[in-house]
């Protein structure tokens, strides 16, 4: 990766957006941790900035966001209107942030990010839906998930 890949990626980006906008939908542009593009909140906002097209915003998943190089400073950076969506998932003590995997995600609650403290941030730009997402649990009830992962959900949002 070089600097000017992210030049490379604005008309590409700008086509997206308008992509979004011929269907009215805004899309959301996760960035994931361990990426040599797009790793963290602070870059992908940058570089959105520089499109500055309305149907592209970033995507915050909390797993990411604590298993990489983001920090709660990049959130409070962001102005109102720059976030798409959030994913919410926390994570077990018991395996090392720098070998966490997707399938390490847990139910809200029962892990070690700072949840409260990145919603509070996240709160002051956007106020939108989020979701809990898990890919361990395939094994599972579906009801169930949603029905545990929805109480806890409720649970933590309610004290932000």
């Amino acid at each position: 990766m070089k600097p000017s890949d992210y030049d490379a990626a604005i008309p590409g980006l700008e086509r997206v957006g308008e992509f979004g906008r011929q269907f009215d939908i805004v899309v959301g542009l996760e960035f994931i941790r361990g990426a040599r593009f797009l790793g963290c909140v602070e870059t992908t906002a940058n570089l959105l900035r520089r499109v500055n097209h309305p149907n592209l915003k970033v995507l915050i998943d909390t797993f990411h966001f604590y298993a990489g190089l983001s920090k709660l400073t990049d959130i409070e950076k962001l102005q109102p209107g720059e976030v798409s969506w959030v994913h919410i998932n926390d994570v077990p003590l018991t395996v090392p942030r720098e070998l966490l995997q997707d399938t390490d995600r847990i139910y809200v609650g029962d892990g070690v990010i700072p949840l409260k403290k990145i919603l509070s941030a996240i709160a002051r730009v956007y106020q939108g839906p989020v979701s809990f997402e898990v890919f361990q649990y395939v094994d599972r009830d579906p009801n169930e998930v949603a029905r545990k992962g929805f109480d806890r959900l409720s649970r933590l949002l309610a004290t932000v």
